[in-house]
């Protein structure tokens, strides 16, 4: 299909149903068909699970209503199972809190699709989904793929995950996923100079997770298809404000890499292997009040092949099919309050938009929210748009009130045609947006309609124009502009050509309005349109329409709609609701019939207005159409236009049609080519010839052999419509220059009529019009090496010409202004680009059949064209000029390499070819073809083409006959045929006598050819064994008895082997290591996803470097799993099909638990060849103990052991490590365990370390958001290169190319960068494992400004102790090390640190400096002669202290002397340890145990009961409350001074900060002590800290 032709069809097929559709009230907020009170039933198909949370149990079956499931964790259990035909069913009024629903790696089919949805009572409301974030609702989203400058993985929590799923609906939900500390609701919303001042929340910070109602994910590198969200409310979803392309919103689809690209061979399997959607539709939705993104669907890894090349911004069909998504629809939603844009569709090819709302918008795209403006995608948000997508259709959509444009929002528009080709925005309605209705955005937004619109009271304009690509076509919208507002944004500046709109000034007074704003790409072109209440009109229209008062142009302009319905549907258009009428033209309006017949730039065909009325005829000015008849032509093949009678300066309109003597044009042909309202008559007439004497009827009767139909003609009142001296022609006569077709309405007095011109030559010259297509002529151009010739739509601001590239194109010598002037003396221009072997071309369609003359413009005493016209040295390179018919070369000419030198050859060409033979709508090209080298490639060349009186000569069988051959299915192994088919006059024809066919080259291309009938045509074909999947294509030569010739191809199909057509998944399994984990494989198909049966035959085996423990069976493919180690363990299988013998690889995933595992680490922790390592800080001379080590990490779960071992011997707590021992995570009873290697490290080299995307435990990427400002942990990484970013370009990192570091980075610099538009710094942040004694070094050359050309301002850098300044050295001048900062680290590079205590290399950044980025590599390593020895650990006393405490609580009433006594021998010996600050923690542990023992050995005394017990006195309303369990760390630093430090104190825990103040008790402060005295200060450290803590806690202000 052509691109014509598919936008003609996306027009059509997009507004079948409008007028239903508009009868009709909305349905987005109607019951969907399966709610009411009506009880679901078990599918004919499949099984059907029921879900109550008020009525089910887990322990039930589940498949029943009377037996249903309590909790969504039982179909999670079994999501991955769910297969085509079963349905769950969720009670309507159940709640889920704190649950999600995964679904993952299944599918249904057509004809029995996965069903989620209610059952019950639907008055009781729908069920609904909460997963407020919880751990189990959280998934790790990775592209796998670079995604422009966006976030591309990370923690995702979603309440509805479908991933790699197909042929699932899923209707009657309620979903949130809501953050209890986030409180922003959209129906109280208000701007606020102080953030929160009205009373929400929000959360602010750019590593917030990413959350989502419903996330679909494509991943597997096959089609999800046919995925169904209809009639779910989504709401209160608090997402990350920032991220745009992660799963973060109400309803998101997008598509990873099922692999990284990391070589040519991934590459290649990569481009076979799409992960895309197919028929996703969303429908009858609310959303409300999430962040960012109200509903996205189509982000793409695949971007990396589709935006390869963005070239002129158009988008290949064949590209965006393969790798982007299709046959979207999002329609009938209500999307309001969402953080950013509220609907979006991105990569997908031909998207239907429709009957949507959005309200309230970009909530949170503002500058108290947004506040780290270089996060990923910049403070921008539009209404509902397209990024990337190809000829997507967006209509009858309303959009209220998008927010924040005055407030930092850099958008603020209603709808946004962005980057993409062919965006087709009608019927729709925008009001109040706080920036404008349209944006066209930029270079790579290209062929945009924007047409029969309604713009009313948008805030600071209503097209917004910012270098935008070429193009674009704005016509028959209406826009109500009020005082504030303007018809183009201040920072329009590029191409659009408006028409047929109707213009508003809504203040009291008349407005001189700026309608041009800059000249990229030709600026704005107007034509007949209207302008009510402007004191002025654009230049360029010269059919302008102005009026003073709207109200005699419209009934009620202003009166639309101001806000959405609450409901969230659609203001009805028609009917007593009608909520648009106000803007129907009144009785006698300038609109009425005012139009001009719009030939859509983009194809699309113009079918009805904003209110659904069929377009016939002329059009009304403006959006909605009148009802009054218009006698107005439309013709698509004959151009019009107006004669101006010099004498009397009346115009006339006449209509261009080429005919000579010997070639005519009959009446019928003309009226079958011209067109009107219904209802109206049209004929020709023809006045009586002065000359002759004759009327012209007389004459042509003389020469016309059919004389009945003109007879008849001549009959009284044969047509009413025939003025005095006039005749109605009959339709076989032929016309005549000066003959009248006119067009008359019945019951009017109205007619249109236009005298008919006879038009034999084009001259390029005098035709040409800047800023408007010819209607024959074209400027056109290759776009790709054979491919089809396009139209050149964008114009030179400053020259009458074409342009592509900025110099390339097509026009006529001299200036815009010499173009009103006299035309003898120009000359055509024609110049391509060289060395790109695209050419560029004058183009000529021929109008009619028949022979043309081409010829060459003459100029008197100069040079005869064509020639190169500006003086260069092209060193004999050369611009090839060829004449074309169609895409045949009839002649070309290599000889124009010089300045002014004629082309003999062309000049030749022309003589021998010059007369041409053309059909109808064939292309008569000029075409230029500079090589590489040219440096003037600009030619005068003024071609002029010419009909010859010549009786077209009689067709040829070829030019009369089609022939063609149905594309045909084949079967591996079986005869298939085809006949060939024959059309002629539109009709089926026989194949005429004397044919004879064969295949082009003999057509044998090995394997099984077809074989083709030599005189019937007949071709058959059998496939054999090495064609499955084969498109096997013959070109057939078809020779007609007249010696003429035609080609053709025949097309055989041949079924794909079951290797080809099938995808083989195993659905991830969960379980516990040790236990045996099994999974069946899942068949479905590769074309839509849809489940498929296991073919006959096939089997199974384990593929090479299976895993331990892993098996498959044969037959049915279930791989049994038992895996002594936790983590992902993937067991690789080979499937082999029998009908072809071909294998595929599949791999089955199993996430293994281990009973217990390492859970956090404060030490770095890496698997290497395929074992697990922890890194610990120590050598021989500065020796680890265990403790310290076990210290350093924590168990999964919390009660796991840990212990490290050496040779299958567990260490002591006091024992030194040694390289190779091994640190072991297990739990009791289990024999399988978590085990890391431990290696020792003491050097730690910012460069050699370095991990993409990797925060601590040693290393850090940080920055300061304030001067002197807490240092804090970037979130974000920069999609391309290997750095921390923040602001869009700063931050820490190496100089690389990109994410693929090398093992040797010796060549590699470390890199640190720091805005100046932002105050404090960023750092290379290490913090120390371990106390002792380091050394900090750099490399010989650096520091130093990485990049040339600094303006000579500073970049400080520090080299920093916790917040000592150690170093620092301003660097101003680029390439020259700083000797001062060099120095300063080798004289002052030896630190003493505790644990705990940050090293930073920091670089702050002047305000206004240029070059902010220097290169630096900082090496810190332990020095071993002054390393301490082991750091005392502080021993754990809390357990025993709370049993002496308990011990002291009892009473020795209660119990025996002999018992009691025991007590008090245990309970004093436990004091005593606690008392003991060097008590080891062996010691503790047996004072534990005995008082334990002791307390639970008390034997009771036998006692009487008190008959008259008494109440407690004094009883204990309030216990005391736990501490904090969250304190906030005291942010001010101290200096150290107090008793912070000395003897008898212990270590404290904290960021490393210095304590302050009289006690040293701020968590941040650090406590120096004696090994000796650590046991003893540790519960002092703990009470001081906590009141502290108290302290911090109370000056927390939360937001």
């Amino acid at each position: 299909m052509t691109s014509r032709q598919g936008r003609q069809a996306i027009a059509a097929t997009a507004a079948m149903g409008v007028a239903v559709a508009l009868a009709l009230p909305t349905a987005a907020f109607a019951q969907s068909a399966t709610q009411g009170k009506e009880t679901a039933t078990t599918t004919s198909s499949g099984t059907t699970y029921y879900v109550s949370s008020a009525h089910g149990d887990d322990a039930n079956a589940g498949t029943s209503e009377n037996a249903p499931w309590k909790s969504l964790t039982k179909v999670n259990d079994i999501a991955s199972d769910l297969g085509p035909g079963d349905s769950v069913l969720l009670e309507y009024g159940s709640e889920f809190n704190d649950q999600y629903l995964h679904i993952k790696d299944t599918a249904g089919n057509a004809d029995a699709p996965i069903t989620i949805s209610a059952y019950g009572d639907a008055d009781e409301g729908k069920p609904v989904i909460a997963s407020n974030g919880v751990k189990g609702s959280q998934w790790e989203q990775d592209y796998r793929a670079n995604v422009g400058n966006h976030k591309n993985k990370g923690t995702v929590s979603t309440t509805l995950l479908l991933k790699d799923v197909s042929y699932i609906t899923v209707s009657n939900l309620e979903i949130t996923n809501d953050d209890a500390d986030v409180y922003d609701p959209i129906d109280t919303w208000k701007w606020t100079d102080t953030p929160d001042s009205d009373g929400t929340k929000l959360d602010r910070s750019a590593s917030r997770m990413d959350r989502t109602g419903v996330a679909g994910i494509a991943e597997n590198g096959a089609t999800m298809s046919n995925v169904t969200l209809d009639n779910l409310y989504i709401h209160d979803v608090d997402g990350n404000i920032y991220n745009k392309h992660m799963a973060n919103g109400g309803i998101y689809f997008m598509a990873h890499y099922p692999m990284e690209n990391t070589s040519a061979e991934t590459d290649v399997w990569l481009r076979e292997h799409v992960s895309r959607f197919d028929h996703v539709t969303i429908r009858n939705s609310t959303v409300k009040d999430v962040d960012r993104w109200g509903i996205a669907v189509g982000y793409t890894a695949y971007l990396n092949y589709i935006d390869a090349n963005y070239g002129d911004g158009s988008i290949d069909d064949a590209l965006i099919a393969k790798y982007g998504s299709t046959n979207v629809r999002i329609e009938n939603n209500y999307v309001k309050g969402a953080g950013g844009d509220a609907i979006t569709l991105m990569y997908c090819d031909r998207p239907v938009i429709e009957h949507n709302v959005g309200d309230s918008v970009s909530k949170h795209i503002n500058t108290q929210d947004y506040t780290q403006p270089g996060s990923y995608g910049g403070r921008v948000a539009a209404g509902i748009w397209p990024w990337r997508c190809k000829d997507p259709v967006f209509q009858y959509n309303e959009m209220y009130n998008n927010l924040n444009a005055e407030h930092g929002n850099g958008d603020g528009q209603a709808w946004d045609a962005d980057y993409g080709d062919g965006t087709l925005y009608q019927y729709n309605y925008s009001y109040g947006n706080s920036f404008a209705s349209l944006m066209i955005c930029n270079w790579y937004a290209v062929n945009t309609t924007f047409r029969y619109n309604i713009s009313q009271n948008d805030r600071q304009g209503v097209f917004d124009l910012p270098s935008n690509g070429p193009g674009n076509h704005i016509y028959n919208n209406t826009v109500y502009v009020d005082a504030d507002s303007q018809v183009l944004t201040k920072r329009s500046n590029s191409q659009s050509l408006f028409e047929n709109n109707i213009f508003i000034n809504a203040t009291n007074t008349k407005k001189t309005e700026t309608w041009n704003r800059g000249s990229q790409n030709g600026g704005q072109t107007y034509d007949n349109n209207m302008y009510v209440n402007y004191a002025n009109k654009p230049t360029s229209d010269a059919n302008a329409i102005e009026a003073d008062d709207v109200s005699a142009v419209l009934a009620g302009a202003g009166s639309a709609p101001t806000s959405a319905l609450k409901s969230g549907a659609e203001h009805a258009r028609t009917g007593e609701k009608a909520a648009f009428d106000g803007y129907r033209p009144v009785a006698g309006s300038k609109a009425i019939n005012a139009g001009k017949v719009v030939s859509d730039l983009n194809d699309y065909a113009v079918e009805n207005d904003f209110l659904g009325n069929a377009v016939k005829g002329r059009p009304d000015l403006g959006a909605v159409e009148s009802d009054v008849v218009s006698v107005t032509m439309a013709s698509s093949k004959y151009e019009t236009g107006t004669e101006t009678d010099s004498g009397t300066g009346d115009k006339t309109k006449v209509i261009h049609v080429t005919f000579t003597d010997k070639n005519p044009v009959t009446v019928k042909e003309l009226l079958s080519n011209v067109s009107a309202d219904k209802g109206v008559d049209k004929a020709v007439y023809r006045v009586a010839d002065a000359k002759s004497g004759k009327s012209a009827d007389a004459r042509s009767a003389e020469s016309e052999p059919n004389m009945l139909d003109r007879l008849l003609s001549l009959l009284p009142g044969s047509d009413r419509n025939a003025k005095d001296d006039e005749t109605k022609l009959a339709d076989s006569e032929p016309v005549r220059d000066g003959d009248i077709l006119r067009f008359s309405a019945e019951g009017t007095d109205e007619t249109d009529e236009y005298t008919i011109r006879q038009r034999i030559t084009w001259d390029w010259v005098a035709d040409y019009e800047q800023g408007v297509a010819d209607f024959d002529w074209k400027a056109q151009r290759r776009t790709s090496a054979g491919g089809e010739w396009t139209t050149i739509s964008a114009y030179d601001g400053s020259w009458p010409n074409t342009v592509y590239d900025q110099y390339y194109g097509v026009g006529v010598n001299g200036t815009l202004a010499e173009l009103s002037g006299d035309r003898k003396q120009t000359h055509g221009l024609l110049i391509d680009k060289p060395g790109d072997g695209l050419p560029t071309a004058m183009a000529w369609k021929a109008p009619e059949s028949g022979t043309v003359m081409l010829s060459l413009k003459t100029f008197a005493d100069k040079i005869a064209e064509p020639y190169l016209r500006q003086n260069a040295d092209n060193a004999g390179k050369k611009v090839t000029l060829s004449l074309m018919r169609n895409d045949e070369t009839l002649c070309s000419a290599d000889d124009l390499s010089v300045y002014q030198k004629s082309s003999e050859q062309f000049a030749q060409c022309l003589a021998e070819h010059g007369s041409i033979d053309v059909q109808e709508g064939d292309w008569i090209r000029i075409v230029a073809d500079a090589e590489t080298g040219v440096k003037a490639p600009s030619l005068h060349i003024s071609p002029v083409i010419t009909y010859e009186d010549k009786a077209p000569a009689a067709p040829k069988q070829n030019v009369r006959y089609d022939v063609s051959y149905a594309a045909t299915d084949a079967v591996v192994g079986t005869q298939s045929a085809v006949a060939a088919a024959f059309t002629a006059d539109g009709g089926e024809a026989d194949a005429p006598d004397g044919v004879a066919f064969a295949f082009k080259d003999g057509g044998d291309e090995g394997e099984a050819s077809p074989v083709i009938d030599a005189s019937t045509g007949a071709v058959t074909f059998t496939p054999a064994a090495g064609q499955y999947g084969a498109t096997v294509t013959r070109t057939v030569v078809v020779t007609y008895a007249d010696g003429s010739s035609d080609e053709t191809t025949v097309t055989f199909r041949v079924a794909q082997s079951h290797a080809q057509r099938l995808n083989v998944l195993y659905p991830t399994v969960r379980g516990d290591a040790g236990t045996d984990l099994k999974r069946t494989p899942k068949f479905t198909l590769k074309a839509d996803g849809a489940a498929a049966s296991v073919p006959e035959g096939t089997t199974f085996a384990l593929g090479a470097n299976a895993p331990a423990g892993a098996s498959v069976d044969m037959a049915n493919g279930t791989v049994t799993l038992n895996s002594g180690v936790g983590g992902t363990v993937t067991v690789p299988v080979t499937v082999t099909f029998a009908d072809d013998g071909a294998s595929v690889s599949s791999t089955a995933r199993f996430e293994v638990t281990a009973p217990a595992a390492l859970g956090s680490s404060e030490l770095e922790t890496a698997t290497v060849d395929g074992v697990n390592v922890v890194y610990a800080p120590f050598s021989a001379d500065s020796p680890m103990t265990v403790a310290q080590l076990l210290a350093k990490v924590t168990a999964e779960p919390s009660g796991a052991d840990k212990g490290v071992y050496r040779d299958g011997v567990r260490l002591e707590a006091g024992a030194e490590l040694a390289e190779n021992d091994v640190l072991r995570f297990s739990a009791k009873g289990s024999t399988v365990s978590d085990d890391y290697v431990v290696k020792s490290k003491t050097t730690w080299d910012w460069v050699n370390d370095f991990q993409v995307r990797v925060q601590g435990p040693i290393w850090y990427g940080q920055r300061q958001t304030e001067a002197d400002g807490v240092w804090s942990d970037i979130a974000d990484f920069d999609a391309t290169y290997p750095n921390w970013m923040y602001e869009t370009y700063y931050g820490p990192g190496v100089d690389y190319a990109n994410h693929s570091l090398p093992t040797d980075r010796s060549a590699i610099h470390g890199l640190i960068s720091d805005s100046p538009a932002s105050a404090g710094g960023s750092a290379m942040a290490w913090k120390a494992p371990k106390a002792g004694t380091v050394k900090v070094s750099i490399r010989e050359d650096e520091p130093y400004l990485r990049q040339d050309g600094s303006n000579g301002k500073a970049l400080t850098l520090r080299l920093m102790h916790d917040d000592k300044v150690v170093c620092f050295a301003d660097l101003t001048v680029s390439k020259q090390r700083s000797e001062e900062f060099a120095n300063c680290v080798a004289d002052k590079g030896e630190i003493a640190v505790e644990a705990g205590d940050w090293i930073r290399v920091t670089a702050t950044s002047a305000s206004g400096m240029n070059k902010p980025s220097a290169h630096i590599s900082p090496v810190i390593a332990y020095m071993a002669a002054s390393t301490p020895g082991p750091e005392p650990v502080p021993v754990d006393k809390s357990t025993l202290k709370a049993t002496v405490e308990e011990a002291l609580g009892l009473a020795e009433s209660d119990y025996t002397d002999e018992s009691w006594a025991a007590l008090v021998a245990a309970r004093d010996a436990a004091q005593t340890v606690l008392d003991d600050d060097a008590a080891t923690a062996e010691q503790v542990e047996t004072a534990q145990n005995a008082l334990r023992d002791a307390i639970d050995g008390l034997e009771k005394k036998p006692v009487d009961p008190d008959p008259n017990p008494k109440p407690d006195p004094n009883p204990d309303p309030d216990p005391t409350p736990d501490p904090d369990p969250d304190p906030g760390p005291d942010t001010k630093p101290g200096d150290g001074s107090g008793n912070g430090s000395g003897t008898g104190n212990g270590s404290g825990s904290g960021n490393g900060s210095t304590g302050s103040g009289s006690d040293g008790a701020t968590t941040g402060g650090k406590l120096t002590a004696t090994g000796a005295d650590v046991a003893g200060a540790a519960a002092m450290v703990a009470l001081t800290a906590a009141a502290g803590i108290g302290l911090a806690a109370a000056a927390r202000r939360r937001r």
